[in-house]
């Protein structure tokens, strides 16, 4: 027995989608307008200055040109000079020393 009427569903869409767009142009201005400050150039060893004496290390660098924007350094190190085999030297971990506002530092 066939059914006496028949249901239909069409969605309604239309090619249109217009209605749906974001517009993003005030957020693509902002972004746009943001200005980041320059990476500042590479300290270069001062080796005249470094010293290695009584179990401690003075280490000192100069920037070739100052700038002022840098308010601290950040000195990162490793022991090296031990005996044992090459794989053992390698465990040793890389320390770091932050917050260092002079262009000198030293190890102990």
């Amino acid at each position: 027995m066939a059914p006496a009427f028949r249901l239909s569903l069409k969605a309604k869409a239309s090619d249109n989608m217009s209605h749906m767009m974001v517009d993003f142009s005030q957020e693509r201005e902002m972004l746009q307008g943001i200005s980041f400050l320059p990476v500042p150039a590479t300290p270069e060893l001062a080796t005249s200055e470094c010293q290695v004496c009584d179990n401690t290390v003075s280490v000192a660098w100069t920037l070739q040109e100052p700038d002022s924007k840098i308010d601290h350094y950040i000195l990162e190190h490793r022991r090296t000079n031990h005996e044992g085999p090459p794989r053992i030297r390698e465990e040793y971990p890389w320390m770091v020393v932050e917050g260092i506002r002079e262009m000198e530092h030293t190890l102990t």
